[in-house]
């Protein structure tokens, strides 16, 4: 089975580095649905000074982590996925090969003004150790 047919968004899924995945695990593991980058009056993704990637809210989801670097976007590795990939290729072999807690989660933009609702911008894979 492809992991992009496993891994729906805020589905958690547990890899053995070993090229095992499963969604059958005795430990109850919940991972982040959304998260969210902070937009500006443009409507596009803020970068802050020092970071590598956009301003990307984890807040309140302890050691989960975004993977970066596996989007085939042109000039751009961070962790936000364009709409046309998937769960597949070098992200999968790179999840299979690193043992660990695994979701895909959904990436929505927050505007600068705080009060537009909030829109979606890609989506991601965030991390958690086993």
């Amino acid at each position: 089975m492809h992991l992009n047919d496993l891994m729906g968004f805020g589905h958690v899924v547990l890899s053995d580095g070993k090229g095992n995945v499963t969604d059958d695990f005795k430990d109850t593991m919940y991972g982040p649905e959304v998260v969210y980058a902070e937009l500006d009056e443009d409507g596009q993704c803020v970068k802050h000074p020092g970071n590598a990637d956009f301003a990307i809210d984890m807040v309140g989801y302890g050691d989960w982590t975004l993977l970066r670097g596996f989007t085939g976007q042109y000039s751009y590795s961070g962790a936000i996925m364009h709409d046309s990939e998937y769960i597949g290729g070098r992200l999968e072999d790179h999840i299979r090969e690193n043992a660990g807690y695994y979701v895909a989660v959904m990436v929505d933009g927050w505007p600068a003004d705080d009060e537009s609702e909030s829109t979606p911008v890609g989506w991601a894979v965030a991390f958690h150790e086993a």
